[in-house]
């Protein structure tokens, strides 16, 4: 007679499960005792082991979890894109190592939903305006967003995104797009323009040439807006030309 019974209670490395029916010792039914109540049919020798996993064990970051459906961590060696993604976004949410050094991202959080890597990857890889260079925006939308969702968040190209900046934000003790010049003791404004810093003069106060560096950006993201009117979601065009007007 097997040493496991039908009603055990037995410890793994996700939590607990309850031994739902024993059949055989490589087939027994266990449910796991969480909210999501998932069953799956595991062996005699795994059960003892506790070694069972339970796709719904949330040991990301203690928020995420894999879920249970098709999408996959990697493919032919490789993580797969809508995972990195993923993960990078719990990390910036929930990893106090980042906090240490991003303090603003411990105010952010991502949807209940989203825990499930599955349905995140559902989202991400069924979205229309998703290509390799595209990344996740939360801010696009309502500025000043704290929360990742499907109501929030859009794929957009990785250099209008690196754009997004809030003109509020401050980088050390000048804005966005200033610097101070030690030698002529003035404040000098630069873009980034294609990846490359473009010069737009010397200020004698911080706000004008914040001013400067703010009108050739919002001219730069409409310009960008327009090339990509037709690869991105009408959402985000019409609010990138929101955003400019400002």
């Amino acid at each position: 007679m097997s040493d496991i019974q039908d009603g055990d209670v037995i410890k793994t490395n996700g939590g607990y499960c309850t031994v739902v029916r024993y059949i055989s010792a490589i087939k027994i039914l266990v449910e796991f005792n969480d909210d999501h109540k998932h069953q799956k049919y595991v062996t005699a020798r795994w059960l003892r082991l506790g070694s069972i996993k339970n796709p719904f064990y949330p040991n990301i970051f203690g928020i995420g979890f894999m879920g249970v459906g098709s999408y996959k961590v990697t493919d032919e060696g490789r993580t797969t894109k809508s995972y990195e993604v993923w993960h990078n976004m719990l990390m910036r949410c929930y990893d106090p190592n980042i906090h240490k050094k991003h303090p603003t991202y411990s105010e952010c959080t991502v949807c209940k939903e989203w825990y499930n890597y599955q349905v995140f990857a559902e989202w991400y890889n069924n979205h229309k305006y998703c290509r390799k260079d595209y990344e996740i925006d939360k801010d696009l939308l309502i500025q000043g967003n704290k929360i990742y969702s499907p109501e929030t968040c859009l794929m957009i190209p990785s250099e209008i995104n690196t754009l997004l900046i809030d003109s509020g934000a401050s980088r050390g003790k000048y804005p966005i797009g200033v610097n101070y010049h030690i030698r002529d003791k003035v404040y000098q404004a630069r873009v980034s323009i294609n990846g490359k810093s473009k010069y737009l003069g010397y200020y004698d106060c911080p706000d004008k040439a914040h001013e400067v560096y703010l009108s050739h950006r919002n001219e730069y993201i409409i310009e960008k807006a327009k090339e990509y009117r037709d690869r991105i979601d009408t959402k985000a065009f019409d609010a990138l030309i929101r955003w400019s007007n400002k």
